[in-house]
């Protein structure tokens, strides 16, 4: 069984009239030579959709998505599904009160103080994100979870692929830091426990941008749980693989930027094909050509690797 996750990240769309929208067939053209195989595509956003979480913008990013989409469901036979994660750009800093500044700084000192009013209060920026979010929802999947951490579980040939979206941009603020975000990762330490074929984390902000004071059980945490973990913000792509003694062997897909206004030639994303019956991975970075009309293959890292076969995760 293969699945092929097309991998978006960093699209920071201001409106419909972005360089980036109208390039859904180039984007989903690098997904098609994968079709054959594919028993389910997943278009997987890891964070900053929009510009600065304004309603119009996530109209124009729907705009996008919905091509992308379209033409997968066109050249193949797979179910087309979506997951988005929420980064620092999908908050309406605007929307940004005295009480949530006031609130935040007091738990990024005090982390075990945060409780579900604390979580209302950092989401508060972040409603237009959750209704173009739920706008997205398959119904073929089912979720649980809340605000802050949500399992997306879908069923493809009879094996059970589940999706982990972090909200960590919860707390974010306008002019973010490393090791300034904060995580209540002890209220789903209870997922350890859980069996799965495939678990996939989806995260914004790679792990270095958290306080040290949870930097490592967090980490240990997400690794243990996951196969493989898809992240983004940094604008840097990337694959590879961890092994560690505690949380064991897992991999890694770092997001690239898919708009860049400043420099549209920088544009890229990955494509992933997971092999579950082989424990087989490949992810592809593609870039956008100098000539201005497709995007090209720029790098693969194929791999044989328990991270994508079946585990007590």
């Amino acid at each position: 069984m293969t699945t092929v996750i097309l991998h978006l990240s960093d699209i920071h769309i201001r409106s419909d009239r972005d360089w980036i929208i109208d390039k859904a067939d180039a984007i989903a053209s690098a997904v098609i030579p994968a079709l054959p195989e594919a028993s389910a595509v997943f278009i997987v956003v890891s964070g900053d959709i929009a510009w600065s979480g304004k309603s119009d913008e996530y109209r124009a990013a729907t705009k996008l998505l919905d091509g992308i989409r379209n033409r997968l469901s066109e050249e193949g036979s797979a179910p087309v599904h979506f997951v988005v994660a929420p980064g620092n750009h999908d908050c309406d800093f605007s929307q940004n009160n005295k009480t949530r500044l006031l609130t935040l700084t007091s738990v990024r000192s005090t982390p075990a103080e945060i409780d579900e009013s604390v979580i209302e209060t950092g989401c508060s920026i972040q409603a237009p994100y959750r209704a173009f979010a739920e706008a997205l929802h398959s119904a073929h999947e089912s979720r649980i979870g809340d605000k802050l951490w949500c399992a997306h579980r879908f069923t493809v040939e009879g094996k059970e692929i589940v999706f982990d979206v972090l909200n960590v941009s919860w707390c974010s603020q306008i002019h973010e830091e490393p090791g300034s975000l904060v995580f209540p990762h002890e209220r789903y330490s209870q997922l350890l426990e859980e069996t799965t074929d495939l678990r996939i984390g989806v995260i914004h902000h790679p792990l270095n941008w958290f306080s040290q004071a949870m930097y490592h059980p967090f980490k240990q945490l997400l690794r243990s749980l996951s196969n493989v973990i898809i992240s983004g913000h940094e604008h840097v792509g990337g694959v590879g693989e961890d092994l560690n003694a505690a949380s064991g062997h897992s991999a890694y897909v770092d997001g690239c930027i898919l708009q860049d206004e400043q420099r549209p030639t920088s544009s890229s994303f990955n494509v992933v094909e997971l092999n579950l019956d082989e424990g087989a991975y490949r992810s592809t970075r593609y870039l956008w050509n100098i000539d201005g009309r497709h995007y090209s293959a720029t790098e693969e890292a194929p791999g044989e690797t328990s991270a994508v076969s079946q585990r007590r995760v």
